[in-house]
């Protein structure tokens, strides 16, 4: 019953779930990497699931087995509505997952100033050979643009720093080729698995976006 109950929850069919749990579906269970039903709804931004979810009992800070909760999967992958719904049924929005990382740390990496800069704008102007390819491997869009329309890689570029333009032009011919990775075998690696020093310049670079990302995720 628990993999129709996944199955259901990914594809956001709210009434076969309902019905699922009515017949004595574990609200909670987990599979063999330790995703609960609510890790996949939020993963999809499956909000009426999710909701459907807490309302049942689910466990808002269950982990699995890269110690992310759903509130993490919902932050990573940016919706909004169910993060929301996750920090008013008092998800823990300090929980860190096996390397570290915060609900915020996730979302904040693509967040972007008033001016329309992000952590990877700021860190490619800079020349920072170390923190970019740490922002590159945790997701960041290396296709973003500020107010003046520029992407970290016009930046580096402007800015007279060969070696990090070309990193960025790698990293987006990579990207065209990309692929959500699937929840049944997360593939979530690069800054994750970098030294705590490492980890330590990374937030740095992402300090001025922070807080707007933080009153962001408080507003849902």
């Amino acid at each position: 019953m628990g993999g129709r109950l996944r199955a259901a929850a990914r594809k956001g069919d709210e009434a076969k779930v309902r019905a699922l749990l009515a017949d004595g579906a574990d609200v909670n269970a987990k599979n063999r990497n330790g995703w609960t039903v609510l890790h996949y709804a939020s993963y999809d931004g499956r909000a009426a699931v999710v909701e459907l979810l807490i309302a049942k009992g689910a466990d808002v800070d269950a982990t699995h087995s890269s110690g992310w909760t759903a509130l993490h999967e919902a932050s990573w992958y940016s919706h909004a509505a169910v993060v929301s719904l996750l920090i008013a049924a008092e998800a823990d929005v300090n929980a860190t997952n096996s390397s570290g990382w915060t609900p915020l740390h996730m979302a904040a990496r693509n967040a972007k100033d008033v001016d329309g800069w992000t952590a990877l704008h700021m860190a490619s102007f800079n020349g920072d050979a170390a923190v970019v390819p740490l922002l590159i491997a945790a997701g960041a869009d290396v296709r973003a643009k500020n107010d003046d329309g520029e992407t970290p890689g016009d930046l580096a570029a402007r800015r007279g720093h060969p070696a990090v333009a070309a990193l960025l032009r790698d990293a987006v011919a990579d990207r065209d080729g990309y692929q959500r990775p699937s929840p049944r075998a997360p593939s979530r690696t690069g800054s994750r698995g970098s030294s705590r020093v490492s980890r330590t310049r990374t937030w740095c670079a992402i300090a001025r976006v922070s807080s707007r990302t933080a009153s962001t995720l408080a507003r849902g």
